[in-house]
């Protein structure tokens, strides 16, 4: 896939840290919970955007934790 490729970061500083990252998909406007991805933020020379409102972040983290933890 060509081109800038946008995701969420849902991973803490400490992890992200190390390289690495968590991130869910953004495309066509919309975050993406299902396809979680981890990705070495270094080596894809990923760049930081902007910081997502609360209102996005409250339902990404209740999406995930009904995907993860069946909640």
């Amino acid at each position: 896939m060509l081109g800038k490729h946008y995701g969420l970061v849902i991973s803490g500083k400490v992890f992200n840290n190390s390289g690495l990252a968590m991130i869910c998909p953004i495309s066509q406007g919309a975050v993406h919970c299902h396809p979680l991805k981890s990705l070495d933020w270094r080596v894809r020379k990923s760049e930081f955007k902007e910081t997502a409102p609360d209102f996005i972040m409250t339902e990404v983290n209740g999406k995930l934790e009904a995907i993860l933890f069946d909640g």
